[in-house]
C-alpha cells in the first residue's frame, strides 16, 4: 500500500499541480508546489457517511472561492465532512456555515 505522499508524488509526476487526497477517518492530505500537509480528521460519532465526500468537496471549493490556502480549505472541508457524518442522509446531513463556524470555535480551529 502506498502512502499519501507517494500517491501525491505519482500524481505530480503525471502533471497534476495540486493534489487533495481524502483519507476518510484519517483526514486529508494536500500537496502542491508550495505545500505538503496532512490534515487530521476530527473524532466524531459517525452515523452515516453517505455524503461525507460531497460535503468535503463542496466545502473545499467554498474555501478556494474565498481565497483560502489549500491547507485551510482542507481543514474547513474536514470540519464540514465531520459534521455531515453525524447525521443521516445526504442533503439533510449538510451543515450550515454557522454550524461549521461553531464546530471550529468548539475545537479551537483557526483558518489562516
Amino acid at each position: 500500500m502506498t502512502t499519501p505522499e507517494e500517491t501525491a508524488r505519482a500524481l505530480h509526476d503525471m502533471g497534476c499541480r495540486g493534489v487533495v487526497l481524502k483519507l476518510g477517518a484519517r483526514g486529508a492530505y494536500v500537496s502542491s508546489c508550495r505545500v505538503e500537509a496532512f490534515v487530521p480528521a476530527f473524532s466524531v460519532r459517525a452515523v452515516d457517511t453517505t455524503a461525507a465526500g460531497d460535503a468535503f468537496n463542496g466545502a473545499f471549493a467554498v474555501g478556494l472561492v474565498k481565497g483560502m490556502s489549500p491547507e485551510a480549505c482542507a481543514t474547513f472541508a474536514t470540519v464540514v465532512a465531520a459534521i455531515s457524518v453525524t447525521r443521516r442522509g445526504a442533503r439533510d446531513s449538510m451543515p450550515t456555515l454557522e454550524e461549521a463556524k461553531a464546530f471550529m470555535v468548539e475545537h479551537s480551529i483557526a483558518l489562516e
